[in-house]
């Protein structure tokens, strides 16, 4: 794949690719003019990764400070647990009826907490 842009929207592509944050998004220069940065994938990992020998000039991205990257946890939150379990619950026992409940505790959930904000409490 080869993709022809400008600076903005490489960084851009490589925030989505890298999962980076808006800050660190922010720090990143752009590639001048007749410059490329190329990926290539290392199928053992099943991602992407920077290519310092086919890209020109030879380096990664290169930042205007110093940053530090943190990428994001792969454990899902509580809440995404909670709902996989009623998931897979709905699929063990083939019962949509429990879908119908889940959808009115989450509509009434929903519904306090908009009755919550609009009386400042």
């Amino acid at each position: 794949c080869l993709i022809v842009t400008h600076g903005l929207t490489m960084r851009l592509v490589l925030m989505k690719l890298f999962q980076w944050s808006v800050e660190t998004f922010e720090t990143v220069w752009n590639v001048g003019n007749c410059e490329h940065v190329t990926l290539t994938k290392n199928m053992t990992k099943m991602c992407y990764q920077f290519d310092k020998k086919q890209s020109y000039p030879s380096k990664v991205c290169w930042a205007t400070r110093p940053i530090w990257i943190v990428l994001r946890s792969k454990k899902a939150s509580d809440e995404t647990e909670k709902r996989l379990a009623m998931l897979q619950k709905l699929k063990e026992q083939n019962n949509w009826n429990l879908v119908e409940e889940v959808a009115a505790q989450e509509a009434e959930h929903h519904t306090e907490g908009h009755k919550h904000d609009e009386h400042g409490h």
